[in-house]
Parts: C-alpha cells; sequence; structure tokens
C-alpha cells in the first residue's frame, strides 16, 4: 500500500503513488519538512530528522488496518463511462477518504500506508490503543453516514471492516534514493490476521488490544480477538489539540 497523506487534503495521485522518493542530499543543505509533509509518514519524517542513517526500529502502538469495500464494483459499473467514469471513481474516493481521515487524524493517528481501498494507521502516544479503537468506531459511523454515494450509474454501496493490534511493531525504512518504510514481526502479522478475519461492517481488535480497552465496548470473540461493538459514555471527544497528520 502507498504512503499518505496529510490531513485534510485531497487524496492526490502523488500521494498514491507505490513508493515515495527521498532524494539523500549532500551534508551541507537539507530536504525541508514542509516540502515532505503532504507525501511521507509522520514516523518516517521524525526517523530521518533524529537518526537518518538507522534502518530500523521498534515502537510501541497500535496499528490500525482499514480496509474499505465497494470501491471495485463501482469502478466497474463506471468503467463504461470512459475517462468521465473514471474521474467520478476519484471524486467518490476522495471525497471518502478524506472524510475518514479526518476522523483518524482527530484521534492523534499517523497515516502509514495509503491502499486503493485500504489505510494503515499508527497510533502512540498515552492511550494509543483506545484512541486507535475509538477512530475505527467513528470511521465506520461515518462511512455510515456517507456510504451510499450517488453516481451517474446509481447508488453505491461503501462498507468498512478493520483490524486492530497494540505492541511492539519494527518499522525498517529501507532503500537509498528510493525509501520504503516496512512494517515486519508477529505484532504486524497479527494486524492483518485481525483484518483478514474481519468481515463487512466488523472492526476485531486482538486479545492484547481487548485487555487495554474498556469492556463496554467490546463484543463477542471471533478469530482470536474481540468485536468492537459499541461507544462507551463519557470517552474523551475528538480534540484538534491532539498530535494528528501524517
Amino acid at each position: 500500500m502507498p504512503i499518505g497523506a496529510r490531513p485534510g487534503s485531497r487524496v492526490s495521485q502523488a500521494q498514491v503513488a507505490q513508493n515515495v522518493a527521498v532524494t539523500e542530499a549532500p551534508a551541507s543543505t537539507s530536504v525541508s519538512t514542509s516540502e515532505l509533509v503532504p507525501f511521507v509518514p509522520r514516523l518516517t519524517l521524525e526517523w530521518l530528522r533524529d537518526d537518518a542513517d538507522a534502518t530500523w526500529r521498534e515502537v510501541d502502538g497500535t496499528l490500525a488496518f482499514i480496509d474499505i469495500s465497494g470501491f471495485t464494483a463501482m469502478s466497474e459499473r463506471l468503467s463504461s463511462r470512459g475517462r468521465a467514469g473514471a474521474e467520478e471513481v476519484t471524486e467518490v474516493m476522495n471525497a471518502t477518504f478524506a472524510a475518514l481521515l479526518g476522523v483518524a487524524y482527530a484521534q492523534g493517528g499517523g497515516l502509514l500506508k495509503f491502499g486503493g481501498d485500504a489505510l494503515l494507521l499508527l497510533y502512540e502516544g498515552p492511550e494509543h490503543a483506545r484512541r486507535a479503537s475509538r477512530a475505527a468506531f467513528e470511521m465506520r459511523r461515518t462511512l455510515r453516514a456517507i456510504g451510499r454515494p450517488r453516481t451517474s450509474a446509481g447508488a453505491v454501496q461503501l462498507r468498512m471492516h478493520a483490524g486492530i493490534h497494540a505492541g511492539r511493531f519494527h518499522f525498517f525504512l529501507v532503500g537509498d534514493s528510493h525509501r520504503e518504510l516496512l512494517v515486519v514481526g508477529p505484532a504486524g502479522t497479527r494486524t492483518v490476521e485481525m483484518e483478514a478475519t474481519s468481515e463487512a461492517g466488523e472492526i476485531l481488535v486482538s486479545a492484547p488490544t481487548a485487555s487495554l480497552l474498556d469492556p463496554e465496548v467490546l463484543g463477542d470473540e471471533k478469530g482470536g480477538g474481540r468485536r468492537r461493538s459499541r461507544s462507551r459514555s463519557g470517552f474523551p471527544p475528538s480534540s484538534s489539540s491532539t498530535k494528528t497528520g501524517v
């Protein structure tokens, strides 16, 4: 999945490039952070700033793997309309992901990867598991409100499912002129397993993640995890003061 996007911005062609090229500059110059922010994950920017020579690091946090279904069917229905149909698909995807990323960023998430129909988000810091879980719940609620866009081929139905895991993640920053951020190890694998086990409309949190959440928000067990079922009264609202962005 590609590396992604600035809070509140359109999901542009550049932001969905398969990799992000970071040109290594001579010691006397530096790449402006403001120039890189739209295209590079916050984790990568901090990494390059703090220790550009390091190739790996461990991060304690929570990963949320969000997958949206319905875009493929929409694309197929609009494909007969040629360029106009392709533009409609792009407009719907831009509007959908802009809304969902706004929710994710409000809970302090950072976008690691962006694919045609999926997002990989990292939450660090205090109560990272609770914030990741809350963000996924609110993203699902948002999609239920906006997930029946009307197109020239008729209305389409978009649905979301998600896998969430909290733990210690291993990241590698590889390449020379092309720097690619990779997530490897058991914690990353567990996140993918939760997403693969979840079905449309479900948010599945791993057992270690569930132990960090209020029992009131948890539902039935499934595939070694628990469903994230409902909101908890009194949960702190989203705040613009929370650290957000790529």
